[in-house]
């Protein structure tokens, strides 16, 4: 798939931030892989993308912590001495700089009023494309990719400092 080799691009990043989520270096590779196998099994991989070839950094982090977790859920349940367990030292002011960064992103989503709060949980939270959410509304698919498109730039645009302190490791200045 032409997505992942977009994505691989960037490897050492992914492993690198989901080594900065409090994983063990032996199995953030494992947790990247997992992630491109979801990518791969999305109905619509292409939002991931801005353009043809610009990543979304955000959505795709957030991929790779949704993996990362599910990952310790697991090991939770299989208390099994043959499994690599989650480093012990978690680094609070980047989970607490995590937490003000998401209540910042739903915050500002909620800000967009009805139609756009829906549509941006919508396209952002599930595999619904574009042309589903049409379908699904009988919005026009212009208007949708309008909204979506300009929803996504005022995120970037108010947010993205946050994000790069975030990532950074400028956990204060979030």
């Amino acid at each position: 798939m032409e997505i992942l080799r977009i994505l691989a691009i960037d490897h050492e990043k992914w492993i690198n931030v989901v080594e900065n989520m409090g994983s063990n270096k032996a199995i953030c590779e494992d947790i990247v892989q997992d992630t491109y196998i979801k990518v791969a099994m999305m109905k619509n991989p292409r939002k991931l993308l801005y353009n043809e070839s610009e990543v979304n950094y955000w959505y795709f982090c957030l991929m790779l912590r949704s993996t990362f977790v599910d990952y310790v859920r697991k090991m939770k349940l299989q208390a099994s001495a043959e499994f690599v367990t989650p480093k012990d030292d978690v680094d609070m002011d980047k989970e607490e700089a995590w937490e003000r960064m998401y209540i910042m992103v739903i915050s500002r989503i909620n800000e967009f009023g009805r139609y756009g709060s829906v549509l941006s949980q919508m396209y952002f939270k599930t595999d619904y494309s574009l042309r589903d959410l049409s379908d699904m509304s009988e919005i026009s698919l212009t208007s949708i990719y309008n909204s979506i498109r300009k929803y996504r730039d005022q995120l970037q645009e108010e947010l993205g400092d946050d994000w790069e302190d975030y990532l950074n490791g400028d956990y204060d200045k979030i």
